[in-house]
């Protein structure tokens, strides 16, 4: 039987998932501009969450996981503002970028013992 995956990296799956399969919704001019900066911050996100699990790069690869979020939070903004995403969309989209980030503070306080 194959083993779950821990919460977080579950839920950051789940969060590129949303995001490849809204990407293609997106005006054809900004598929590979907008679109694409987004599809590669959730992947940043999700290998950083991935490797963490190795002791040896844990800090680093939080802290790329960290800017993951970071730049996803401010593409999907913008994406909503053009209009790009519905209001509806981006309030799920918030909603499970807040909780990746809560999981994601915690790891970090826990590995850094802060």
């Amino acid at each position: 039987m194959p083993r779950k995956p821990p919460p977080l990296l579950q839920d950051v799956y789940d969060l590129t998932l949303g995001l490849y399969r809204l990407v293609p919704t997106f005006p054809k001019a900004q598929r590979f501009v907008l679109g694409q900066r987004i599809e590669h911050a959730s992947l940043d996100l999700l290998f950083g969450v991935d490797s963490a699990n190795d002791l040896e790069r844990r800090i680093e690869s939080l802290a790329r996981a960290s800017r993951g979020l970071d730049e996803l939070r401010l593409l999907v903004r913008l994406a909503t503002d053009l209009g790009f995403v519905s209001h509806e969309k981006h309030e799920a989209l918030v909603l499970r970028m807040l909780e990746v980030g809560r999981m994601l503070g915690g790891w970090k306080r826990w590995a850094t013992g802060h």
